[in-house]
């Protein structure tokens, strides 16, 4: 029998994962309601934890469009905020997208990433109705 193949993404990174701490957490959720407002999208849920940032929103826009969007943004806002610095890594390579094809798995999805991911972590930003139609005050 083979040996497993133990190489890995990783084994590729040049720096650890970035842990998102309380105001990180802040920004990176008001970045994903940000680009959903600007672009036009529903975002259903949105509730970061210390690494990974889920959210389930509808886009009639590619996956890849999507993720580069909001990672460009989000990116752009914790530079700007100085909660990371200019040559730290944000981001894994690419993402975990699933595809929703019907609205109970809409449904579904948002309340797993609402309230089955354990307990609210500080600086979380309450998942809710109010993502929708939001508008920053101030996006910087």
């Amino acid at each position: 029998m083979a040996e497993p193949n133990l190489y890995s993404e990783r084994s590729l990174m040049a720096a650890p994962p970035l842990a998102f701490d309380e105001p990180i957490r802040r920004r990176l959720e008001l970045a994903v309601a940000e680009v959903c407002a600007f672009r036009g999208w529903n975002l259903h849920a949105c509730h970061c934890r210390t690494n990974p940032l889920p959210w389930v929103l509808t886009a009639e826009a590619s996956v890849a469009k999507v993720l580069h969007e909001v990672k460009s943004i989000a990116t752009r806002r914790l530079r700007a905020s100085r909660l990371v610095g200019a040559r730290q890594p944000v981001w894994a390579e690419h993402g975990s997208t699933i595809y929703l094809w019907n609205e109970d798995d809409v449904l579904a999805a948002s309340e797993y990433v609402v309230s089955g991911q354990g307990t609210d972590l500080p600086g979380s930003l309450r998942p809710g109705p109010w993502l929708n139609g939001f508008r920053p005050e101030n996006p910087s």
